[in-house]
């Protein structure tokens, strides 16, 4: 491969014919692509971008988690709220995180509060 900055990916392969020509064009639409965005954010616009290859069935979960998660921040953070990341203390299992009553402790509340009904 030539040093010319354009590296072959797994969705989107350099022609060997004329390849001067099709890694300029590429270049020059990267930089255009970078422009645009730069003018849509002092607009006040978010740009995500999505390869259709990233939408194959093998991938196509993980971009979509991905992009969930990246719409949440954007809303979060343009709606004034604080963001924090919570790491678990030493003592906590996280393997199961649970935010619950166990359930007998709850079934026998619930059977509590039938018999205190007029």
């Amino acid at each position: 491969m030539e040093n010319d900055g354009i590296e072959n990916s797994t969705c989107c392969k350099i022609p060997h014919t004329n390849r001067e020509f099709w890694v300029k064009k590429i270049q020059r639409n990267q930089a255009r692509d970078i422009e645009q965005q730069h003018r849509l954010a002092r607009l006040g616009w978010h740009c995500i971008t999505i390869w259709e290859c990233e939408l194959k069935p093998s991938l196509r979960e993980q971009t979509l988690d991905s992009l969930a998660f990246t719409l949440n921040h954007i809303w979060l953070e343009d709606h004034g709220a604080k963001v924090k990341s919570y790491s678990p203390s030493d003592d906590v299992d996280m393997r199961v995180p649970l935010a619950a009553e166990g359930e007998m402790e709850y079934e026998g509340r619930k059977n509590e509060e039938k018999r205190k009904e007029p």
